[in-house]
């Protein structure tokens, strides 16, 4: 039973980390440059409102599937770690893999990045100048770090079942 929890465990966050990883990377290609750009290069006023009524709507389904899939792989990494100190095996891939759901999680919160983000295009009052350089300063590189932190634990979870 405990095998079979472990390779469960296993599967799901290997796909998750799989997952999250290609969001990010799409997201630092091609939304999160075009949004940067809008927002350096546009009127503001009308991309802003365009996008908050976007997320509201059409794209409320995708929103809602980013923070299911980060909260997922949080909590999978965190309970495969639990699992893989306990099974004694892979502790170190386990640790790095199953942190990785948290580590872009608290540099998006702590990096301002969040709020940034939260006030220049996820909501409705006019966001000040500083709050758009930040955002069009980080939206892309910061994507990019979450994709490789999420990409690193998806190959490291992959590699698991062949290390001898």
């Amino acid at each position: 039973m405990f095998e079979n929890t472990y390779q469960l465990l296993w599967l799901a966050a290997t796909l998750v980390n799989g997952l999250v990883a290609g969001f990010m990377i799409g997201y630092a290609l091609l939304l999160g440059r075009f949004l940067s750009w809008m927002m350096q290069f546009s009127k503001r006023a009308e991309v802003r409102s365009a996008y908050v009524m976007f997320r509201q709507t059409h794209g409320r389904p995708g929103v809602i599937l980013v923070y299911v899939l980060g909260a997922l792989q949080t909590l999978l990494g965190i309970t495969f770690i639990v699992f893989s100190l306990t099974k004694g095996e892979n502790m170190g891939i386990a640790v790095v893999a199953g942190l990785s759901g948290v580590l872009w999680q608290a540099v998006y919160l702590f990096s301002g990045f969040g709020s940034a983000e939260k006030r220049v295009i996820g909501d409705t009052l006019e966001p000040d100048e500083k709050s758009i350089q930040d955002f069009t300063r980080l939206n892309v590189p910061l994507h990019i770090i979450f994709a490789a932190i999420s990409f690193i634990a998806f190959v490291l979870l992959l590699i698991l079942p062949f290390r001898v």
